[in-house]
């Protein structure tokens, strides 16, 4: 019988030796091996999220938690929700083709422009999203808005 306990905490000893191993990155440091930590590496922040309807433009802010540079351009989209299915806005704009870099751990603000004078926006719920660079890795963020009367 103490033969059994033993092998079993030279077993348990074991699986927390190999936890604790596979839990560090290449620096010795603790990190956390869950989904939501893959997506706080970079965050898409805005201050409110109900606008009147002919807005001009929306600010946000890209914040990269992560270790690596981030890249990103002006390049956006809009989708509408749609009877609960989001539906791609299809709007003829232009972006210039800038090139945005975001150091590690810093942020930086931006805008979109709705442009309100060229097309025609329906009250409801509206996502945007955004394509952006980590190291070699692209990441779409996104976030969610009303427009309303």
């Amino acid at each position: 019988m103490t033969k059994k306990i033993g092998v079993l905490l030279i077993g348990v000893a074991i699986l927390v030796a190999i936890f604790f191993i596979s839990t560090r990155n290449s620096d010795g440091k603790v990190t956390k091996k869950d989904d939501s930590q893959k997506n706080k590496q970079v965050e898409i922040l805005v201050k409110k999220n109900i606008y009147k309807l002919g807005t001009n433009a929306i600010e946000y802010e890209l914040l990269n938690n992560s270790e690596k540079e981030l890249t990103c351009g002006e390049r956006y989209e809009l989708k509408f929700l749609d009877n609960g299915s989001w539906v791609d806005l299809n709007l003829d704009m232009c972006f210039d083709d800038a090139e945005y870099n975001i150091k590690p751990k810093q942020k930086r603000s931006f805008k979109f422009h709705l442009l309100p004078d060229q097309f025609d926006y329906a009250e409801g719920k509206y996502r945007f999203t955004k394509k952006v660079t980590v190291g070699e890795k692209s990441i779409t963020l996104a976030f969610d808005f009303e427009l309303e009367k």
